[in-house]
């Protein structure tokens, strides 16, 4: 079982705005924006949560050269 954590976009070829649109058109939530040098990382859930839930491991999930997900799932994905 996972769950999408953050969606992380790359500014290289994208703005805030048309980064958004895609979050937005994607289906999935605004929430918490933080941006650091290169990216933009759109938080879905709260980690603190997450880990009350159970969900303790993390990693990254390349979805294209712009578009990175953070999964976080309740067991290892690399021992289930």
């Amino acid at each position: 079982m996972y769950k999408v954590q953050s969606v992380i976009i790359k500014k290289e070829h994208s703005d805030l705005s048309k980064s958004a649109n895609w979050v937005i058109n994607s289906g999935f939530k605004l929430g918490k924006i933080d941006s650091t040098p290169h990216t933009f990382r759109f938080r879905q859930l709260e980690p603190a949560k997450l880990r009350k839930e159970g969900y303790n491991h993390y990693i990254t999930k390349k979805i294209s050269n712009d578009v990175s997900f953070i999964i976080a799932y309740k067991d290892n994905p690399i021992m289930v």
